[in-house]
């Protein structure tokens, strides 16, 4: 998907193909959504091009496959959540971090740890708007690199103990 809306209407819209979420150039954007009010899980592997990822407002939407953020060369993914909540459950990879903002809720669950992020700043993990929940296994880090920053706008909610790696820097603003 280069730029536009996908709206899925049942978890097996995709198969199980591989979906490239944007193009490189970050000047477009791309939204995906539920077509209803329906929640949907995807188990499709994502792999981040588009530096504005936009999940529109809809069913609650699960993706359950990895996700590759791609690399820190270029800009942290921003990705604005609209609907109530949005699952990562897959491992996200590469050395890319992301900003979370829009209203609703991003929470990053599943059993493995995640290996995104860096101490470069386009690796860190910014709460700029809503709410990032962690909430993988206890012990299993949900944000294993880079800072993570929480801006006054942005709330950060621990849903399982041992979140946060031991490395990982915080700033809290506000």
């Amino acid at each position: 998907l280069n730029e536009g809306t996908l709206a899925f209407g049942n978890n097996a819209a995709l198969s199980t193909a591989r979906l490239d979420v944007g193009d490189v150039t970050g000047t477009k954007v791309v939204t995906l959504q539920s077509a209803d009010s329906s929640a949907h899980t995807l188990s499709n592997y994502l792999s981040l091009l588009a530096v504005n990822l936009n999940i529109g407002a809809g069913g609650n939407l699960t993706f359950s496959g990895p996700i590759n953020m791609n690399l820190n060369t270029v800009a942290a993914r921003v990705i604005a959540v609209s609907n109530s909540v949005t699952t990562f459950s897959g491992v996200l990879t590469n050395t890319c971090g992301l900003t979370k903002t829009g209203p609703g809720t991003l929470m990053l669950s599943g059993a493995s740890a995640n290996t995104y992020g860096s101490t470069s700043a386009n690796g860190n993990t910014t709460v700029s708007g809503g709410t990032l929940k962690l909430s993988k296994t206890a012990g299993i880090a949900a944000v294993p690199n880079g800072s993570l920053i929480l801006n006054t706008s942005g709330t950060l909610l621990l849903g399982a103990a041992n979140q946060i790696g031991d490395a990982v820097p915080m700033t809290l603003a506000g």
